[in-house]
């Protein structure tokens, strides 16, 4: 919807549209006119997400709720890398979406759930909020390059 003016919504509620279906950027979407084109039937329990590997996102998962986990390889204001071994996947944070980038590090090992977008140059998770990116813990490389930093400020203080 141009306006987005939508009607207050919360994760879970099943919803009517009515609307006309077209393309952007390789996705599909449906079109609005106003907040009467959507429905609030009621409001269920918090969706599931399917737990995947990276390796496995393709376009079957496009538009699915999924979670992946793994190690924060590169960081950038707008998205971030993750690695889980067998694949790597741009998580992209939308303006919206209220994520604070700050508590999150390369080396970090994260569980991500969030939405499968197809962009230019490859597959992307969107996470739908803060609460949707879990820092579970850092990565055991990482760790020892931190201690092997502080070693080594040691011996030139001595």
């Amino acid at each position: 919807m141009y306006k987005k003016d939508f009607p207050s919504l919360k994760i879970g509620d099943k919803i009517e549209i009515n609307g006309e279906i077209s393309q952007a950027s390789n996705n599909l979407r449906v079109k609005l006119s106003s907040k009467e084109d959507i429905k609030i039937l009621e409001h269920s329990s918090l969706p599931i997400p399917k737990k995947l590997e990276i390796s496995e996102i393709s376009e079957n998962s496009e538009g699915a709720l999924i979670q992946v986990a793994g190690e924060i390889t590169e960081k950038k204001s707008s998205y971030m890398y993750v690695d889980d071994g067998s694949d790597e996947v741009q998580i992209y944070f939308k303006r919206g979406a209220g994520i604070n980038t700050k508590l999150f590090e390369v080396g970090d090992i994260v569980e991500v759930t969030g939405l499968v977008y197809d962009s230019k140059s490859g597959f992307r998770i969107l996470p739908r909020e803060m609460g949707d990116i879990k820092k579970t813990g850092v990565a055991e490389e990482f760790v020892t390059k931190l201690e092997n930093k502080e070693e080594e400020s040691k011996k030139e203080v001595a």
